[in-house]
């Protein structure tokens, strides 16, 4: 059965509409295109698809433009045929687009006992197999199809991104490049020596880039526009030398940053070596951060800010601790002074014994009988029922005692006279000062070595004679 479509300019058309296809049919049902002359030179490409799988295109042989339909396209209620073509015009690719035409398909019977399918071909594999049809000379040699096969064949090797060059090496993509055995694949990708570049302008020298615009020298950079030089960058715009850098925008030259936005830069906005992990700058060479955060300095102590709060914490616990031991250990001891307390005997002064809520553990001071100078109270203790005789208290004599006023008074008279003393040791300490620096009153002494001299008796001198 055959679906018969027109193409003109960039629209298709289904012209036997009135057709309803039974779908899950394999290798039956067939399309037919009737192309105009505005795709003349384009390598003209079927796309086939159901409701919900992937596209599947067949190459159309430039001659017939008959294929089959792919059966995966022919698994759901609908079916969907496009078109695209493709040539070169004056050194620029030129690229014809076409509508998507879609068209209802019965629901087929159950089916038993079917292999299971094979994936269809791709536009590459049957690319082959119209060169395995060439050199089995199924196409007739000089016809005008074996002219459009042979061009279109000739575009498809020249785009082919497989080639290996003098070196070894493999280059996939325009422009790119590579030597001594390394690959590089994608537009202007450029390998050196021995490395692998994959990505458009991806460029490396023995090691690693994959990426738009990544570029490695023998380290690896992975992500758009990465960069490493002999370490690891991965992530787009992520940059290190020697270091780490993982994440987007990562930056350090020979420590690690990871994470969105993690820097290593001084205050200039260089590269440095540290370390940061999580969105944060770290401007302090030797350390680690964690966001902003400091959990490491140079010297490899760690911050107070670190670990002071929890030592803060641990000490405030210890102090309400030990405040809560101090608390059981007041309660403690003063419930052991009131255990104490209510076992420390009493001693009551009544007038007359009780005969009712008598304390056991107490003693009772009634007034004796027969007081005396000595005795005046007579002590009981109320022991197995019955009152018994502790003592009888003497009476202390306090008749030769001075009493408190007494003791004031004499402590007033002792102040004065020792007053009194003071002023006249005073007077006297003064008087002997005159006394001696009284020129009147001081003799005058001279002093002879002669044993026999007569001397004329002056008031106030003293003469010495040897």
């Amino acid at each position: 059965m055959q679906l018969n479509f027109k193409i003109k300019d960039d629209h298709i058309q289904l012209l036997n509409a009135t057709v309803t296809p039974v779908n899950k049919s394999v290798n039956y049902l067939t399309a037919a295109f009737d192309i105009d002359d505005a795709w003349d030179g384009t390598r003209v490409t079927a796309v086939f698809c159901g409701r919900s799988n992937d596209p599947v295109s067949v190459l159309l042989d430039g001659i017939t433009n008959i294929c089959v339909i792919p059966w995966e396209a022919l698994q759901s209620d609908v079916l969907k045929v496009s078109a695209y073509g493709i040539k070169e015009n004056d050194g620029q690719t030129v690229r014809i687009t076409s509508n998507t035409v879609e068209l209802r398909l019965d629901k087929a019977g159950p089916v038993q006992g079917a292999e299971p399918l094979t994936p269809s071909f791709t536009s590459w594999e049957q690319v082959i197999s119209r060169i395995n049809d060439i050199e089995a000379g199924v196409v007739p040699a000089g016809s005008i199809g074996m002219e459009k096969l042979d061009d279109a064949l000739q575009d498809k090797i020249n785009t082919k991104a497989d080639k290996q060059n003098e070196g070894g090496g493999f280059a996939g993509g325009r422009d790119a490049d590579a030597y001594d055995g390394g690959g590089a694949v994608g537009n202007s990708a450029r390998v050196i020596v021995g490395g692998g570049a994959v990505g458009q302008s991806a460029s490396a020298d023995s090691g690693g880039a994959v990426g738009q615009s990544a570029r490695s020298n023998t380290g690896g950079a992975v992500g758009q526009s990465a960069y490493a030089n002999t370490g690891g960058a991965v992530g787009q715009s992520a940059y290190a030398n020697t270091g780490g850098a993982v994440g987007q925008n990562a930056i350090t030259t020979d420590g690690f940053a990871g994470g969105k936005d993690a820097k290593c830069e001084d205050s200039n906005g260089a590269p440095t070596d540290a370390i940061q992990l999580g969105t944060g700058t770290n401007v302090t060479p030797k350390t680690l951060h964690i966001y902003n955060y400091t959990l490491m300095n140079a010297d490899g102590t760690i911050p107070y800010e670190r670990y002071g709060a929890a030592v803060d914490i641990k000490i405030a616990e210890a102090k309400s601790q030990h405040t809560a031991d101090i608390e059981s250990l007041s309660k403690s001891i003063d419930t052991k002074i009131a255990e104490a307390k209510s076992i420390i005997p009493k001693r009551y002064m009544v007038s007359e014994l009780p005969t009712t809520d008598i304390d056991e553990n107490g003693t009772y001071l009634v007034p004796a009988d027969e007081p005396n100078t000595d005795n005046v109270y007579t002590e009981y203790a109320y022991i197995n029922n019955a009152w018994e005789i502790i003592g009888n208290p003497e009476k202390v004599d306090l008749s030769d005692y001075y009493t408190k006023t007494e003791v004031n008074g004499k402590l007033s008279t002792i102040n004065s006279e020792l007053s009194g003393l003071e002023e006249t040791s005073n007077g006297h300490s003064n008087a002997i000062t005159q006394l001696e620096n009284n020129s009147e009153i001081k003799p005058t002494i001279t002093t002879s070595a002669e044993t026999d001299l007569t001397v004329t008796l002056a008031h106030n001198t003293e003469t010495r004679c040897g």
